[in-house]
């Protein structure tokens, strides 16, 4: 029960129910729908900027991570529902922009490389 709930919350678990439960909230189910397909895009991001921050100071990583774990706490004690999710979602966006900001330097750095390998 608590699993559907984290599940729920973090839209990975019966996304399609989920969204059919949002519609009683008053939200438009195909809004609701297109709402997840740009968050899990945003989440893998997120992920990947976590790992970068916690490579470079764990104390701004432990920072951020904390407002999900938090909205992961409440899920665990309330219910699952996507507008728990709301409170994490600024420090997503951030994260996300970390990991972005690191691919695209990497990316740069790379293409960099291989062209001076290569003598241009």
């Amino acid at each position: 029960m608590v699993a559907a709930r984290v599940g729920r919350v973090w839209g990975v678990f019966r996304v399609s129910q989920q969204a059919d439960y949002d519609t009683l909230e008053g939200r438009v189910r195909e809004v609701t729908i297109a709402g997840f397909a740009m968050y899990y895009p945003l989440a893998l991001a997120a992920i990947a900027g976590a790992v970068v921050l916690a490579r470079r100071d764990r104390v701004a990583a432990a920072a951020l991570v904390a407002v999900p774990i938090g909205v992961t706490l409440i899920a665990m004690a309330i219910y699952g529902s996507t507008r728990f999710r709301f409170s994490a979602e600024p420090v997503l966006v951030l994260l996300a922009a970390v990991g972005l900001t690191a691919a695209a330097a990497w990316t740069v750095d790379r293409w960099r490389r291989d062209r001076i390998n290569a003598g241009v």
